[in-house]
């Protein structure tokens, strides 16, 4: 059981994901790779792509933090999830993207730092 947890971890790993959700009343298929971090406002979520789009939906974070593949997203805060690849500078309390910086919460703080740190 664990090997095939793993080859299928690796395997999904080199697919592309692609994710699918409703974005002001209408259906959009996204990459994983064109996503650069999630933001969590309120009753909303804002999806802010690589090319510099925000796409609003009802989709909850948590329901992202559920679909999105562990290997190539973290949670950092209540609020944000981002792109491991396109974290550029991180210390205990905050993660760069390419201009952008985000807060890390203190719930998130140790997981975030074992991350960047492998």
């Amino acid at each position: 059981e664990w090997l095939l947890d793993n080859y299928l971890k690796r395997r999904e790993s080199v697919r592309p994901q692609v994710v699918e959700f409703i974005s002001e009343r209408r259906h959009v298929s996204l990459s994983a790779d064109d996503i650069r971090y999630i933001e969590s406002l309120d009753s909303e979520v804002v999806v802010h792509t690589v090319s510099g789009e925000s796409l609003r939906t009802r989709t909850p974070i948590s329901r992202w933090e559920a679909t999105l593949n562990e290997l190539h997203f973290v949670r950092i805060h209540r609020a944000y999830i981002v792109r491991r690849e396109l974290i550029v500078r991180a210390s205990r309390s905050e993660v760069e993207l390419e201009g952008v910086t985000l807060p890390i919460s203190r719930k998130y703080a140790e997981k975030v730092s074992d991350i960047i740190s492998a």
